[in-house]
């Protein structure tokens, strides 16, 4: 009895530390974001980055915008660029004597991974990861296969959502959940490059046709109707509400463009 009363004090003690750790992270968060603020303002520069009062009110939103993720990192930056005090350059502020080198890159380095980190999380909760350290390398790797395309910037968007609202995992990789905004603009991006490339990527996340990239290479080459069945996918990755309709990813958006490849293939 003495060893499980003894064993929930351990637990209650470690939970309440974490919080108490959390809260105090939070609290250095905040208050070198204002020391932030104040030090900047204070250099008199007359291209302002922001005024003072949307400064500080901001410093409550970067904390839920961030989730935890480089929460220290940006206290860190903070903080150091406080202490070192502004001075203006072409007329907008920036730590004084080049200070803050190291701790930028230190917070720039944690955002380039905080996509991974959190959507990590997430995966190795529903099941689409087994370990933390793979995931991460794995997802890493992704986005700099996305980089090659310039679609990096959408691709931490999706990762961000799936970080905040959960992963469902189907097939062994996170499904659509509710970022199909954010796989959409994944698949638009990928679409300027191979529009089937980027339709395709962007209905196996919803789930659609198991054959896509076959089908939509055939059609493209259609030289009847090849250029009607392009426009009506460009449409679809481009609308940012499309779902699957008949095993296909549609937007109802598109209806006009269905309607030019029916009426093509119908001899119309």
């Amino acid at each position: 009895m003495k060893t499980l009363v003894g064993g929930i004090g351990l637990f209650v003690l470690a939970v309440v530390s974490g919080l108490l750790s959390c809260a105090s992270e939070e609290a250095q968060f905040k208050r070198a974001c204002l020391d932030y603020c104040d030090a900047q303002a204070s250099a008199g520069c007359e291209q302002v980055t922001i005024p003072l009062d949307q400064c500080r009110a901001a410093c409550d939103q970067y904390e839920a915008q961030l989730g935890g993720v480089c929460i220290a990192e940006y206290a860190a930056s903070f903080e150091c660029a406080a202490a070192a005090g502004f001075e203006c350059f072409m007329g907008f502020p920036i730590p004084a004597g080049g200070a803050c080198t190291s701790e930028a890159l230190a917070m720039s380095s944690c955002l380039d991974s905080a996509g991974c980190t959190s959507y990590c999380e997430e995966a190795l909760a529903s099941g689409c990861a087994t370990d933390m350290a793979s995931c991460e390398m794995m997802c890493q790797a992704e986005r700099e296969a996305y980089e090659e395309s310039f679609c990096d910037f959408e691709y931490d968007d999706l990762l961000t959502c799936w970080g905040q609202s959960g992963v469902e995992c189907v097939d062994g990789q996170a499904a659509v959940g509710s970022c199909g905004e954010e796989v959409l603009e994944v698949g638009d991006c990928l679409a300027w490059d191979d529009v089937c490339t980027g339709y395709c990527w962007a209905s196996d996340r919803f789930g659609c046709s198991d054959n896509c990239s076959e089908e939509c290479t055939t059609n493209i080459a259609d030289p009847s109707c090849g250029r009607d069945y392009e426009d009506l996918i460009e449409c679809v990755v481009r609308d940012y509400e499309a779902s699957c309709v008949d095993g296909q990813l549609f937007a109802s958006f598109c209806d006009y463009e269905r309607e030019q490849y029916q009426s093509c293939l119908s001899g119309a």
